[in-house]
């Protein structure tokens, strides 16, 4: 099953949440659009945003923290510095410009790896954004409407760029001012945190099958030794052919050739452990079997047998002999698995069913 990478956004309170680029959630988004599983889609707009944001709180954390080591609050910090931890704990803090530096280069640097698709400032119709601004309609509300301008045209340029696109866009944010965006081609993820666990449940089953798919073909060559392997012992047993040598005893047979011509899977059943697969082989062969010739010999009318029969050789082939396989393998995950599988049974525990060529008058 390939897993069609979904498009997102991400609003800048997710990054807020996630304290940026440290937590737990964001990264697995990010990982997750770097490995192809999701589309990440950023305004430049809210990409700036996010850095603006940054650059708020660590001003803040900045002169806090200066505030701290300098000990205007009498707080007894400063003796911390006769110790040698200590002396690490509080010592000041690059300049705040190479905080934000150092910042804004490493989420460039992020985005790019996550090969996040940016939207540049867009050329577009203004007259909507501003409305809802002096109407006091989402996202502007009380308090300092300014500060919501770029979640507005954010909120506008994503509308805009998924109808033009006619591309469904889900939308990751913890700002309730997004839910007026909802359209056809615009959702909000109520819980932008359960949708990350579904979404992982999806990228683990769609890893599960992608090994599947690598461990089916790793496996193939010994798939067909046991299929062959299989048909062989079905061989062994002279009662195959008797209905194709007119019930004639069968002196001596040799297996001129035979294999696995080509062959299909198809996943039947799944568990958190284990993938079962049914395998649909076609195989081919030629069998030459040595039995009596029914047109020589004597009849013996009294005894009622033929005389002095002589042997002539059977040839019995067939291209295209369907034999099946349910096998199962044990993968939890893409890291957690074993490389051999289980043979659960062959061929739905039935005696092999040959169709030979020039033998349909005997069927």
């Amino acid at each position: 099953m390939d897993l069609i990478p979904e498009t997102i956004f991400i609003d800048t309170s997710i990054f807020v949440q996630e304290n940026f680029l440290e937590g737990e959630r964001i990264k697995t988004l990010l990982d997750l659009a770097e490995k192809g599983y999701i589309i990440l889609v950023l305004p430049e707009i809210t990409v700036n945003e996010v850095k603006n944001q940054f650059r708020k709180r660590a001003q803040s954390a900045f002169d806090k923290h200066n505030e701290l080591i300098n000990d205007k609050q009498g707080l007894d910090i400063r003796v911390l510095r006769n110790n040698t931890e200590g002396q690490h704990i509080i010592k000041r803090l690059p300049a705040i410009k190479k905080i934000l530096k150092e910042f804004n280069d490493w989420f460039d640097e992020v985005l790019k790896k996550s090969r996040v698709s940016i939207l540049p400032y867009p050329v577009m119709d203004i007259s909507g954004v501003f409305r809802k601004y002096f109407g006091g309609a989402p996202p502007f509300g009380s308090g300092n409407k300014k500060e919501e301008f770029p979640d507005a045209f954010a909120i506008a340029q994503i509308e805009q760029w998924s109808a033009e696109k006619g591309r469904m866009l889900t939308v990751l944010t913890k700002d309730k001012d997004f839910d007026t965006t909802a359209s056809n081609t615009v959702r909000i993820a109520d819980d932008y945190q359960e949708f990350l666990d579904d979404k992982l449940k999806q990228v683990t089953e769609s890893q599960r099958l992608e090994k599947l798919d690598e461990l089916y073909l790793l496996k193939s060559n010994q798939i067909d030794r046991e299929i062959i392997e299989w048909v062989n012992d079905e061989f062994d047993d002279d009662s195959v052919f008797l209905e194709l040598t007119k019930w004639m005893e069968i002196y001596d047979k040799t297996i001129d050739s035979l294999k696995v011509i080509s062959k299909e899977y198809e996943l039947i059943s799944t568990d958190a452990e284990y993938l079962t697969i049914e395998v649909t082989a076609v195989a081919s062969y030629k069998v030459s079997l040595i039995v009596d010739d029914d047109e020589s010999g004597i009849w013996d009318s009294e005894d009622k047998v033929w005389l002095f029969r002589e042997e002539t050789t059977l040839e019995v082939e067939q291209n295209d002999l369907e034999v099946s396989m349910k096998l199962r393998f044990n993968i939890i995950d893409a890291e957690d698995y074993d490389e051999d599988y289980e043979v659960m049974e062959i061929n739905d525990g039935k005696d092999i069913d040959i169709h030979p060529v020039g033998f349909n008058d005997y069927y």
